[in-house]
């Protein structure tokens, strides 16, 4: 595995050209998929359980960015950014099956094999500009072309006799553009802005016939105001309004307006103290993998399939903060509510012939959490730092008569020493579940320890250790609040466990330097169209 990355940048006059080239790779021989199901369809009692034997996983994510920037301190900045993005991910598994469907029983072999990709293009184009003290403008302008595919086939098979056989070809093209103005008026003590981000996107799916489209538009405007009451209290308040209007797969229409409202108060106790007080809604819209109907069977009256029916929704936010800062100890306590009416959420159902994981708008989803984050440096200047993060958080879901729940913490403690030229540090972070519809995930805990060595100004070597004592890093995913089926999947990749590494950097300076200058926008289209599927 590894990380890399290498950036150059040269300064002449007012003007920058950055070039950056990164890339996220991973080869692993040793990724161990195990599934237990048991479902009922067609009144016939299904059972399967599938010990996976290790298999490769592999991945490359890469991207090349040119960047040129023209800017006058208090006057302009220009930015052009053109980018190409490539990911190539590869997942194999070889599973033994223990199956039972009715009275019949059998041992069986699985074998599956999955590849997503897509290439990413970006146009991003920015402006800024200062007229005298008062009025800002700000501009940005970003087109994105996706061209993704997705393969996937599943066989079982006993005695070299074939049982079951499924395969899943999608291919998709997508463009969107995103459009942003922002103007901002500085008064003596406040300032007020005003608005606009405008979003289309249009997707083509190769392998359907007609309408085989999927097309969205977005349109937000916002304004509000910003500043100090007195000599304590600092605010931002906005008020904003959403239009949605997008177009299915199955050439349906649908047209959504949303009240966007935000307000952000701070209260300064003293020169080191403060509370803050936030309250947001923000809108999600489906994304082209949720949307995809395109079916895939993950077994025998099983199948994964995306709903072209999904409505976007509203996420209201509510979170009050308090900060203590002194010159060797830090500590921030949070405790936030999260409330969302019909939010997109992986569920379970029926045809009374299969059994159908997809997505659905359940009927509400509560998240109420706690946190607290401490950081005391106990001896002189900066030789030990210790820092502790911790939250509890409790989520709760409902669709139709069913209501499930989950309650869990987090806790994340480290230590960093500081001597001359070397640095040590070690952090752990325990185990996390999340609910998510009808499905829970848990990801396995974390450990590491790095040692730093900085011989020179601008070269740094670390040498690390990660997940020692461990059997690999995991992925859990188990159904809930549903009748309906009782799955199970862990996802095992012994290829990480006690892994060392090796992490280098060198800064090449030379001539003219001149600090980055800091975009106040960055909008980039994410959502790829590969369809959502976890293992």
């Amino acid at each position: 595995m590894g990380n890399d990355i290498i950036n150059g940048r040269y300064n002449f006059g007012n003007t920058q050209i950055g070039l950056t080239y990164h890339i996220s790779y991973r080869n692993y021989s040793k990724r161990i998929l195990d599934e237990m199901m048991r479902y009922k369809p067609k009144d016939q009692y299904i059972e399967k359980d599938k010990k996976g034997h290790k298999s490769p996983y592999a991945y490359e994510d890469q991207t090349i960015e040119l960047n040129l920037t023209n800017s006058k301190a208090k006057s302009y900045v220009s930015n052009t950014k053109l980018s190409l993005s490539s990911f190539d991910r590869r997942r194999t598994s070889t599973q033994d099956i223990s199956f039972i469907k009715g009275e019949l029983t059998a041992q069986k072999r699985a074998f599956s094999r999955d590849n997503d990709s897509y290439i990413k293009p970006v146009a991003d184009i920015y402006y800024n500009k200062l007229f005298g003290q008062k009025h800002e403008i700000t501009l940005n302008a970003v087109g994105t072309y996706f061209k993704t595919k997705y393969d996937y086939a599943y066989n079982e098979q006993s005695d070299k006799t074939e049982h079951f056989n499924t395969a899943t070809n999608i291919r998709t093209d997508k463009y969107s553009l995103i459009g942003d103005f922002l103007y901002n008026l500085k008064l003596k003590q406040n300032q007020v802005f005003v608005g606009a981000r405008y979003m289309y996107s249009h997707s083509k799916q190769e392998d359907l016939p007609k309408p085989n489209n999927i097309t969205e538009n977005e349109l937000y405007c916002f304004s509000g105001v910003t500043g100090m009451l007195g000599n304590k209290i600092s605010y931002n308040a906005s008020i904003g309004l959403s239009n949605n209007h997008f177009n299915t797969l199955l050439d349906q229409s649908f047209d959504y307006t949303y009240f966007r409202p935000e307000v952000r108060l701070s209260y300064f106790i003293d020169e080191s103290s403060e509370c803050n007080l936030n309250y947001e809604i923000n809108t999600n819209t489906p994304s082209i993998g949720q949307l995809t109907n395109n079916p895939y069977y993950k077994g025998q009256n099983y199948i994964f399939v995306g709903n072209t029916n999904l409505n976007p929704n509203n996420r209201h936010h509510i979170s009050l903060s308090y900060f203590k800062g002194i010159k060797k100890f830090v500590i921030n306590a949070e405790t936030s509510f999260d409330h969302a009416s019909k939010p997109i959420a992986p569920v379970f159902k029926t045809n009374n012939t299969d059994i159908i994981e997809t997505f659905d708008n359940i009927d509400y989803s509560n998240m109420a959490k706690a946190s607290l984050f401490l950081q005391w440096y106990p001896l002189n200047g900066n030789l030990l730092r210790l820092r502790i993060y911790s939250e509890v958080y409790h989520q709760q879901n409902k669709l139709d008569n069913e209501k499930w729940s989950y309650t869990d913490y987090m806790v994340a403690p480290s230590i960093k020493i500081n001597y001359k030229k070397w640095s040590f540090e070690t952090c752990f972070q325990s185990a996390r579940t999340s609910l998510d519809g009808q499905i829970k995930r848990e990801v396995s805990s974390l450990f590491y320890s790095e040692l730093s060595y900085r011989p020179i100004k601008n070269m740094n070597i670390t040498a690390g250790l990660r997940y020692p004592f461990y059997d690999g890093t995991s992925t859990k995913y188990k159904t809930t609040g549903t009748n309906l089926i009782s799955r199970t999947e862990s996802e095992l990749i012994k290829s990480n466990a006690n892994m060392v590494y090796i992490n280098f950097a060198y800064n090449f300076t030379f001539g003219k330097s001149k600090p980055n200058v800091k975009l106040k926008m960055n909008n980039q289209d994410n959502d790829s169209g590969v369809l959502n599927r976890d293992n």
